[in-house]
């Protein structure tokens, strides 16, 4: 099974909720980092540009809590952890397709209107073109 892992609350209750299955399924914790940037030439030559952090930078900080996420589940069964750049919708679907995954959890969004909308968008895509069963926690 994959878990999708985000740093919210809501990814930290699907990975509770694959913990049900530590001992039956194999877990995939995988995170994407995202890094939008625009497609604008001026902007890659301001100033402001040079004070975004560096890509490695969120990949070690997702790999650091894909580990301590593992670290705390107590379980002997290996957790495999997986960090990603691109786009997370496509992503989650690319990996659960040529992974073979069974299932794919994914926490929903608890929060106003706006940001519903925009992060939903990661549970509704990923339902729509998953190569199987998908559980929003």
């Amino acid at each position: 099974m994959l878990v999708a892992i985000d740093g919210s609350k809501a990814a930290y209750e699907a990975f509770l909720e694959a913990l049900k299955y530590k001992e039956t399924a194999k877990i995939t914790l995988l995170s994407v980092i995202d890094q939008a940037i625009p497609n604008d030439q001026e902007f890659y030559l301001s100033p402001q540009y040079q004070i975004l952090p560096e890509v490695d930078e969120f990949e070690l900080l997702a790999e650091n809590y894909l580990n301590q996420l593992a670290e705390n589940a107590h379980t002997k069964h290996h957790i495999e952890k997986v960090v990603l750049e691109g786009n997370a919708n496509k992503c989650i679907v690319q990996y659960a397709t040529e992974h073979a995954i069974d299932l794919i959890i994914l926490g929903k969004t608890e929060k106003n209107l706006i940001e519903r909308v925009v992060l939903g968008q990661t549970a509704t895509y990923v339902t729509k073109h998953a190569p199987c069963e998908v559980l929003v926690k």
